[in-house]
């Protein structure tokens, strides 16, 4: 993407190459336009309003904001806000990121210390199985066990977690 100065000078805007985008004297131009529809509006003269304008504008063709000014006033008689006419706008492409296929987990990916512990716990599970007592909390719920007798029971045969 190359880089471009909003038209208010100071701010920068990403926009897609080639594509023309909306300057400070587009912005002057679609003022005039905005004075066919309201001659009398002050905000007709007011810069920080256009700097605005220009700002909010700035990722939209020129050609795409006039077509979109003058759909607003076709059926609105208000003077616009700049997300109304941005919001007719097309939205500007975001740009095209390359997607890489997520890497299947190797042995390389798994954390030797997880692995440890699964080992642990698995090793702990097996244990209890063969003591009779339930592997996990969620067989000793299912057996009609509190937490305190499990564990009471975990401790008793010297399989405590």
């Amino acid at each position: 993407m190359e880089e471009k100065k909003a038209s208010i000078g100071r701010l920068p805007v990403e926009v897609q190459e080639g594509r023309d985008i909306l300057t400070r004297e587009d912005t002057d131009k679609l003022f005039e336009l905005f004075a066919f529809y309201r001659p009398k509006d002050p905000r007709l003269r007011d810069n920080a309003l256009r700097a605005v304008w220009a700002l909010t504008l700035a990722p939209y063709s020129v050609d795409d904001v006039r077509e979109a000014v003058v759909s607003y006033f076709r059926t609105q008689k208000y003077w616009p806000d700049p997300t109304d006419i941005s919001s007719r706008c097309p939205q500007p492409e975001l740009p095209k990121t390359q997607n890489f296929p997520t890497p299947a987990p190797t042995a390389r990916y798994i954390d030797p210390a997880v692995e440890a512990l699964r080992e642990r716990w698995q090793e702990l599970r097996r244990q209890c199985r063969a003591a009779g007592v339930p592997g996990t909390w969620e067989d000793a719920k299912k057996a009609g066990l509190t937490w305190e007798a499990w564990m009471d029971i975990l401790d008793e045969r010297g399989l405590a977690l």
